[in-house]
């Protein structure tokens, strides 16, 4: 399985990994430093493809087996987690099947389809 010239089947976990996350900058904050009385940095992780950290652990996740055969990755997840494994999965061109809550967001579902995994609409 090739991703972005990587062949899954036999490269490291590492390497696969870096390929799904991206720099995120840390931005010093003037008012929490202030407050603390110490120098306060926020890592801006919203910046991520997918809007969230999630990314980091999913993503590392997913790398660490994605080169196992026949792999499919199956998630239940409300919002965050569920994006992250969709992202990461079309990334490694590997299947997804995501789990969501009822009351997940119509938007939501589709931006997890949109990535190319499949959704299941089940539970509270």
């Amino acid at each position: 399985m090739m991703v972005t010239g990587i062949n899954t089947n036999t490269c490291n976990p590492r390497a696969l990994f870096s390929e799904l996350p991206i720099y995120t900058p840390l931005h010093y904050s003037n008012t929490l430093s202030s407050i603390t009385g110490a120098n306060v940095y926020l890592k801006l992780e919203n910046l991520q493809i997918c809007n969230s950290f999630k990314i980091r652990g999913v993503g590392y996740m997913c790398s660490k087996v994605v080169h196992e055969k026949n792999c499919q990755m199956l998630v239940a997840s409300g919002i965050n987690a569920g994006i992250a494994c969709a992202y990461a999965g079309k990334k490694l061109n590997t299947m997804v099947t995501i789990f969501v809550p009822i009351n997940t967001p119509d938007f939501i579902i589709e931006k997890i389809q949109n990535e190319g995994a499949n959704v299941f609409v089940k539970g509270k």
